[in-house]
């Protein structure tokens, strides 16, 4: 195995303090390469180290990466039955969840499987927006789109961004047309644009979660929402797997967030938490083995929800509106 010896995490991101102690040493990289986490002693901010120049990291980034084949239609489905079934709750949790207040009164039995499917995602695919009428969204990291496409089916105006060439193929194939293929920085957009601007297992990749949402609250409409989930690395599950936790995923993630260095990250882009919870993804199964038959998914789908309503799941969630604008949401 190689061993990363060349360190450039000499301060923190969020607090400045050098006051950085390692978490975790020598995590394999999938080709050998090894990589040390290290944890901010003032804000409990996470940090790969070395963090590796976007060049270098893109390698580490194949076609075949899970989040770029997300999407399924009558024409291709692909995956086992579990991931079938997997997909369909997720597209109506996401459907329900976002649903605009000019969609309420759609089909009584279309309402009655995404309300089902919403009952069984829960927590797993986020909160739901307080009550509104669509508007415009922007997916940062969307992938092929799966998102996009599941609310521009109930009438929100979809933009996304992504750096993957053939996800944002897949994207525009299956009729998300608004996608602007490489970072969030290269993304142009009017300011005050966007009702919604979410972040799911994104902010992190980013190599300055800085200065990647001070850019979202430029281009939020005042009142506008951000929507973030990231791994919580100060989890339950992260704590019972330690190394073998599959959310370090190195070199991948450059930051681990917990409640507290998730706070800090927004009060410093002058965001104000409206609403936070956590959301298990699934990495209970996956840390116990790579590819987690069927009954231990379950199994792990019903571990994750005792974890949840705890607040001790594996992914923070978190509403967030500008805190110099109006705040006109009221989320319980």
């Amino acid at each position: 195995m190689n061993k990363n010896t060349n360190s450039n995490s000499t301060n923190c991101l969020l607090c400045g303090s050098n006051n950085l102690k390692p978490i975790q040493k020598d995590l394999p990289a999938e080709d050998g390469s090894l990589f040390n986490i290290l944890e901010c002693v003032s804000c409990r901010l996470g940090m790969i180290d070395p963090i590796l120049p976007l060049k270098t990291l893109s390698r580490y980034y194949p076609e075949d990466y899970y989040s770029y084949q997300e999407m399924a239609d009558h024409q291709e489905v692909n995956g086992s039955m579990y991931e079938c079934i997997g997909r369909y709750i997720r597209a109506h949790t996401y459907q329900d969840h976002y649903l605009p207040i000019s969609k309420k009164k759609m089909n009584l039995w279309d309402k009655i499987c995404m309300k089902a499917s919403s009952l069984l995602g829960g927590f797993r695919f986020g909160f739901s927006l307080p009550p509104q009428n669509g508007g415009q969204i922007l997916d940062v990291g969307c992938g092929d789109g799966f998102f996009l496409r599941s609310v521009k089916d109930i009438g929100w105006e979809v933009h996304g961004v992504e750096m993957s060439e053939e996800a944002v193929h897949r994207a525009k194939s299956m009729g998300v047309e608004h996608v602007t293929r490489g970072t969030f920085d290269d993304a142009s957009y009017p300011d005050s644009f966007f009702d919604v601007i979410r972040f799911w297992s994104v902010l992190e990749h980013i190599h300055d979660p800085v200065d990647t949402l001070a850019k979202a609250r430029q281009l939020l409409k005042p009142g506008g929402i951000l929507v973030i989930q990231v791994p919580n690395y100060r989890s339950t599950v992260a704590r019972w797997f330690g190394s073998r936790w599959c959310a370090w995923d190195v070199p991948r993630h450059l930051f681990h967030f917990s409640s507290r260095s998730l706070k800090t990250l927004l009060e410093k882009s002058c965001f104000q938490t409206i609403r936070w919870g956590t959301c298990s993804v699934g990495t209970l199964p996956t840390s116990i083995s790579r590819h987690p038959g069927l009954m231990l998914r379950i199994t792990g789908v019903f571990l994750d929800k005792i974890l949840d309503w705890g607040k001790q799941g594996d992914c923070l969630v978190v509403f967030a509106t500008p805190s110099d604008k109006d705040l006109s949401v009221d989320i319980n």
